[in-house]
């Protein structure tokens, strides 16, 4: 039942669109840089709510928003993602993926219908909105960056965004519970490739060798002392090997070994450590093995770090629509990296977390980037409007928030 109240109305009324907008996103999924399908959608509801649309943002397929409200001296972005991910869904929904290899698995399909909501509610009282909303509709977060394009494009400025916000549904949270957590939230995120050349030989000579296969085992266990030593235990942080290949026959040692894998990092810092700790251990091992290595960092997305104000508006909001009760400070940041971090370098904000995992402790929802991830939309994209919604209002209308550049 709706709660009595403009706003809290408008948000009933609108909830049947926001679920059939996911399902319709879910049904039809795209990849990063791809969503032209799913911006346009975006861009022609904005639209017709009478709010300003840029298209093609950056170059890519991003969209932006803006509503301007009864003053304009300050402006808040609230930011959703559109893309999926190269996964196969497992699910038997009516409304399962028709595009083969390509899913909804992380969300974002959610996060797209929600942002929509809040703008078709925000829309029907920007005579009460002392200042701007700026929607940020991104694509490629799942690894490309698409943050980053965005950022450079400009949608930060013209007008100058002073405050932003995002959301990601979470499974491991029970529906229902927001979740925060000042400062870091979510870990940086890079790749690595690593290359060990030697000399080859045949398998029944091995002296004949620079063995690259023991020495490219050597280094993996070395490298795992990076995080267990070389870290403070309390800052959490990752070293992962994913892929290791080397030679192509049993009885021949092979001349090149390759590995990639990724880290995470809670801080720039610890960032820092660890990419020259490999490098000292790479460094080493290669050395006393006689072998030769090439070390490639891909940089991926920094720390998603929150800021303390807006992380406090985000919980008296919060307190408001969920309850104090379904408040739950996330003990410590996540090992996914997220490109929100890219805003959060340049503007004060707060990466948050909505619920949508069972509220049976002993049972389980499948995770994100799982073929069988779901979750009962009805029951709480709402919730994520609500959120949306009221986190412009508390902002905008509120003399506690300056603009940026003051």
């Amino acid at each position: 039942m709706c709660r009595q109240g403009s706003i809290e109305s408008d948000i009933c009324a609108i909830a049947d669109t926001v679920v059939a907008l996911r399902r319709d996103f879910h049904a039809y999924p795209e990849l990063g840089f791809e969503e032209t399908r799913t911006s346009e959608i975006v861009a022609q509801f904005l639209d017709d709510l009478g709010i300003k649309v840029i298209r093609d943002v950056g170059g890519t397929t991003g969209v932006v928003g803006l509503l301007e409200g009864v003053e304009s001296d300050k402006t808040v972005a609230l930011r959703a993602d559109m893309d999926a991910l190269p996964v196969e869904e497992a699910n038997d929904l009516e409304y399962r993926s028709k595009v083969k290899g390509v899913m909804h698995a992380c969300g974002h399909d959610a996060h797209t219908a929600v942002l929509l909501g809040a703008a078709a509610v925000l829309s029907k009282h920007r005579d009460s909105l002392k200042g701007n909303v700026k929607f940020i509709f991104q694509p490629a977060e799942e690894g490309k960056g698409g943050a980053k394009y965005m950022v450079e494009a400009g949608v930060l400025d013209a007008p100058e965004v002073d405050a932003i916000f995002a959301l990601h549904v979470w499974p491991e949270l029970p529906e229902g519970i927001v979740g925060y957590r000042y400062g870091t939230t979510m870990a940086s995120s890079d790749h690595f490739h690593l290359t060990v050349e030697g000399k080859g030989a045949h398998g029944a000579s091995p002296h004949s060798s620079n063995d690259v296969i023991v020495a490219a085992s050597l280094i993996v266990q070395a490298l795992q002392t990076v995080i267990s030593r070389g870290i403070n235990p309390v800052e959490p942080g990752v070293l992962s090997i994913g892929s290791f290949h080397a030679g192509i026959n049993y009885n021949v040692i092979p001349e090149k070994a390759e590995l990639l894998g990724t880290i995470r990092a809670s801080s720039p810092d610890a960032r820092e450590t660890i990419h020259n700790l490999m490098e000292e251990r790479i460094k080493g091992i290669a050395a006393a093995m006689g072998v030769q290595y090439r070390l490639v960092f891909g940089t991926g997305y920094p720390p998603t770090v929150n800021d303390e104000f807006m992380t406090n508006l985000l919980k008296a909001t919060a307190r408001d629509v969920v309850g104090a009760d379904r408040l739950k400070e996330m003990p410590a940041p996540s090992m996914c990296g997220e490109d929100f971090s890219f805003y959060l370098q340049k503007v004060p904000g707060c990466y948050f977390y909505l619920g949508v995992g069972s509220k049976d402790p002993l049972q389980r929802f499948p995770g994100l980037h799982n073929p069988s991830f779901s979750f009962n939309d009805r029951k709480n994209l709402s919730i994520g409007v609500e959120l949306f919604v009221k986190l412009a209002f508390n902002y905008l209308n509120s003399s506690n928030f300056k603009k940026r550049s003051q």
